[in-house]
């Protein structure tokens, strides 16, 4: 479980790149066809952080203490409630719950119609997931909650 928590972040943030330089590209081109592609990456990465997420809160539930984040923010007297509260007990955790949030409200910001700012769009795009780049980024590579223990405790 926790790889398919690990590459869903991976993937999100191959994703929220590839949405920066084509939502750009689609706005200086005036390609709406390249625009929707930056839309639908940015969904994607969406999709992906919730998968990442639901994915660390199986972890947290089903108390799997071979992940380093589970066994340092929670134990086995642990209710439910702190077992799911949890997910944002620690900075690996509140990364990746705030990555989360950003792509939620990257998603409602997409799925709106905007009318006379349609022009704007692709530039909010690129700003969204330049932000979702930073989050992922970092949850990838420094402070990954999926990080497995040599050990079982």
């Amino acid at each position: 479980m926790p790889a398919i928590g690990y590459t869903a972040q991976v993937l999100a943030l191959i994703l929220a790149v590839y949405a920066i330089v084509v939502a750009v590209m689609g706005a200086r081109k005036n390609r709406a066809d390249l625009v929707l592609s930056a839309k639908n990456a940015s969904l994607g990465v969406t999709i992906l952080l919730t998968v990442a997420v639901l994915v660390m809160e199986y972890l947290l539930l089903t108390q799997h203490y071979q992940t380093e984040y589970v066994a340092q923010v929670t134990n086995r007297d642990a209710t439910t409630f702190f077992r799911v509260a949890a997910l944002w007990g620690s900075q690996n955790g509140s990364l990746l719950f705030f990555a989360w949030l950003m792509s939620l409200f990257t998603g409602a910001v997409l799925l709106n119609k905007w009318g006379a700012v349609k022009t704007l769009i692709p530039y909010v795009m690129a700003v969204m997931n330049f932000v979702l780049v930073f989050f992922i980024g970092l949850i990838v590579t420094v402070a990954n909650p999926f990080a497995q223990l040599s050990f079982f405790p």
